[in-house]
């Protein structure tokens, strides 16, 4: 979180897009970092996926 405050983001989260809804599966703990520093955007990579990937993914 000291790093996120003095340098910013390094490495967007990543996120699975689904008939329009985003599940994320790569990069909670920054999010966790970003919330509890009070920032409201962060950045993502977003990568369409179909139900098999995102089975894969949840598991």
């Amino acid at each position: 979180m000291a790093s996120m405050r003095e340098q910013g983001l390094h490495e967007p989260i990543d996120l699975l897009e689904m008939n329009g809804q985003l599940w994320g599966f790569n990069g909670c703990h920054r999010v966790a970092a970003h919330q509890r520093l009070e920032l409201t955007t962060i950045r993502a990579r977003i990568r369409q996926a179909t139900s098999r990937d995102l089975n894969l993914h949840l598991r």
